[in-house]
């Protein structure tokens, strides 16, 4: 009996909706775009000058490891890491620069103890 009366109660159904009839969808989420927590760089000249309002941001080099065609070595640390160690740098390559030079106006010549 339930065979025939499905048919029949199918048939009386109204038509089916339509989307004006839906209640309203609510708004999709949209994702935030998170601040990148890491920057990769192919020198660390180029770290030390990276713009970023972000003062964790870690910079990432990669460079490669001698010896080998595969491994590398990744090195990351903050914008002022970075620029401590271009400025270390450069102050070493300046005393190298002066080796053989003879010794810098500011400093003065002791001499050996005895002489």
């Amino acid at each position: 009996m339930l065979e025939l009366f499905l048919p029949i109660a199918m048939l009386a159904q109204s038509t089916p909706a339509t989307p004006a009839d839906l209640p309203p969808q609510p708004e999709p989420a949209v994702a935030r775009e998170a601040a990148p927590q890491r920057v990769y760089v192919q020198d660390t000249s180029k770290a030390a000058r990276i713009e970023s309002d972000n003062p964790d941001l870690e910079i990432c080099v990669r460079s490669l490891v001698p010896g080998s065609r595969v491994k590398a070595r990744t090195v990351c640390q903050n914008k002022a890491a970075w620029k401590a160690y271009v400025e270390a740098q450069e102050a070493m390559n300046r005393e190298w620069d002066m080796v053989g030079k003879g010794f810098p106006p500011e400093t003065e010549f002791v001499g050996p103890v005895g002489s």
